[in-house]
C-alpha cells in the first residue's frame, strides 16, 4: 500500500482498471488498491460514489 500511496497517478489508472472491469475488481490488488486510495476517492475520482 506505501507504493501506491507515492504513485497517485499509476493508482488512479489501475483503478480505473478495477472499476470498468479490466481487472478482477474482486482481487487482492485492486481491494489493496481501494485501501491505499479510500481516504481520498474524491480527488480522485470527482463525484464517486453519486448516483448518475
Amino acid at each position: 500500500m506505501k507504493c501506491w500511496k507515492q504513485h497517485q497517478d499509476e493508482l488512479k489508472v489501475f483503478l480505473k482498471k478495477c472499476h470498468n472491469g479490466e481487472i478482477d475488481k474482486n482481487s487482492q490488488a485492486c481491494e489493496n488498491a481501494r485501501s491505499a486510495a479510500n481516504h481520498n476517492l474524491n480527488s480522485i475520482f470527482p463525484n464517486y460514489g453519486e448516483k448518475k
